[in-house]
């Protein structure tokens, strides 16, 4: 289903309260677990969860129908929610804050932005290192043969960073031009999107109603500042109505009942770039993407010739339909970037190589431009 032929509707999350989204670790007493951000999944179930029960579904007998082996749209469908749910599309969630005009989404700090360790607020960005320049000892990975290692055109030290892009800078990034330190926002609960509220609790004996001895434990919850939430787009093919989320003002997000309130928006404007002659393309992943090639996008296999991509993510999840949790699988996380040698034109959203991702939004994409610094000297 290709996504350009859906209807896009923009959208923000306002949590009523802290929220909690977890990993897959064990967790009990003595343990401390803290939250992180919300996967796509997280944001596609909560949204598919409350159009179903906005549309009447019958929970029980979608668990059934699932269980059966029949496709979402037709356990929807026997469920007594329309199927058209199934098929919807969701893009996202991303930090945003809120401006006069609308929302300005943040995005990952792309893997390749490192900053200078003597000069802080300065930024290089790297890239493919020029095939006309010897590179000892480099050896491509097995099936990128035209992949060279990345590097900044500075003498300058330079180390790694986490974080944020703000909007202004993810323009300014795409577009190859020069980074500041007002394009950078600080991640973590030093940051000024969110803190870590901390608790503790304890266990309860199902059985006595009473505190199980021993089991006491700690927790941080994800608490946004003021003026920050989550933004998203959900698509809908041309059988759902068009008031579709207007049926939907408060959503479960953020485990053990929590609630956010939606609110419609402008759909977000991304930054796309006009290619010049002499540049090229590259992808910058938004949100985290499953690949059969782990780190590789099935669309750019044989065509990378710089790469930057952080560690694999590890997903898993409760299935509620089926009682039981989600196979771990590893993601290529969202901030990680693909070079190609050659001028990308067409519109690529999304580098989900399986339906099911795609749909929960998985594999979000920009497409940005880049010169070599060599041919550019010509």
């Amino acid at each position: 289903m290709a996504q350009n032929q859906l209807t896009r509707k923009a959208f923000c999350l306002e949590p009523l309260d802290v929220l909690s989204f977890r990993d897959g670790r064990p967790f009990g007493g003595g343990s401390y677990a803290k939250s992180g951000l919300p996967y796509p999944q997280t944001l596609a179930g909560a949204l598919r969860t409350a159009l179903l029960k906005a549309y009447g579904c019958d929970f029980n007998r979608l668990a059934e129908a699932i269980r059966s082996g029949k496709s979402p749209a037709d356990a929807f469908e026997a469920a007594g929610a329309p199927a058209w749910i199934a098929r919807m599309a969701f893009r996202g969630p991303w930090l945003a804050s809120t401006t006069k005009g609308g929302v300005e989404p943040y995005v990952v700090l792309p893997a390749n932005v490192q900053r200078n360790k003597r000069e802080r607020d300065v930024f290089h960005v790297l890239k493919p290192l020029n095939k006309a320049i010897p590179a000892p000892g480099w050896k491509p990975p097995e099936g990128e043969a035209l992949m060279r290692p990345m590097w900044h055109s500075s003498a300058e030290r330079t180390e790694r960073m986490s974080g944020f892009l703000s909007f202004s800078g993810l323009g300014r990034y795409l577009s190859g031009q020069t980074m500041t330190s007002k394009d950078v926002v600080a991640a973590g609960p030093d940051g000024p999107l969110y803190a870590i509220a901390e608790r503790t609790g304890i266990g309860l004996d199902p059985d006595r109603l009473s505190v199980e001895e021993g089991l006491i434990y700690g927790s941080g919850f994800l608490a946004l500042r003021p003026g920050v939430l989550f933004y998203g787009e959900a698509l809908f093919d041309q059988s759902a109505p068009a008031d579709a989320l207007d049926s939907v003002d408060l959503v479960s997000f953020g485990g053990e009942g929590r609630k956010a309130v939606l609110k419609p928006v402008a759909p977000v404007k991304w930054p796309n770039p006009a290619i010049r002659p002499g540049q090229k393309s590259f992808y910058l992943l938004t949100t985290p993407a499953f690949f059969a090639g782990r780190w590789v996008p099935a669309a750019l296999r044989g065509k990378i010739v710089g790469a930057a991509v952080g560690d694999g993510l590890p997903v898993s999840g409760w299935d509620l339909a089926r009682g039981g949790p989600k196979p771990t699988r590893f993601a290529a996380p969202a901030g990680s970037v693909y070079f190609v040698d050659q001028q990308v034109t067409e519109t690529i959203e999304n580098l989900s190589e399986g339906e099911e991702d795609l749909l929960a939004g998985y594999g979000c994409c920009l497409k940005g431009v880049w010169t070599d610094e060599l041919e550019k000297q010509k």
